[in-house]
């Protein structure tokens, strides 16, 4: 178990962030929850130190925004679910879609009003391979084409119950 803030890894190489303080009540409603899933590319490999930095202040940011989810890097390419309010999921969103560290921005779920899937991590993290990746995006690709959200949201949850 981590100390609350450390990006230091549990045994299994997860890393564990909880969302606490004044956004519990906001986390525990799911009205006027938004998720929204994507996939990216780096616009260049990052290396331990950098995804390190990245993944603190997205765990800040998340925690006082009431934001969860998961990231997944492999390679140079990024797939992320975000849930949180609607309005600070949609900042970040848009943040990250104008971010200039990625490009090939793609949505592949946007929904309203549903469950959390990660609601204790406020930014689960796992490196993944590059077979795990074709595995993962084409699944989650497929399954965008008018699946429902629970299935592509239960597929993420599925994977990082499988890893951890």
């Amino acid at each position: 178990m981590l100390v609350q803030g450390s990006l230091r890894p549990q045994q299994n190489g997860a890393h564990r962030h909880s969302v606490k303080g004044n956004r519990e009540e906001t986390m525990q409603n799911d009205e006027g929850l938004l998720s929204v899933i994507y996939t990216s590319a780096a616009t260049r490999l990052l290396d331990d130190a950098e995804l390190e930095g990245l993944l603190r202040g997205a765990r800040e940011h998340n925690a006082q925004q009431g934001i969860t989810g998961i990231l997944l890097y492999g390679d140079g390419n990024f797939m992320q679910l975000l849930e949180g309010p609607e309005e600070a999921v949609a900042g970040l969103y848009a943040r990250i879609r104008r971010d200039p560290r990625h490009h090939m921005v793609t949505t592949i779920l946007e929904e309203r009003g549903r469950g959390r899937e990660f609601s204790e991590w406020s930014m689960a993290y796992r490196r993944i391979d590059a077979p795990t990746w074709l595995r993962l995006s084409q699944s989650a690709g497929a399954r965008g084409q008018g699946a429902d959200s629970s299935v592509l949201k239960g597929m993420l949850a599925a994977f990082w119950k499988s890893v951890a």
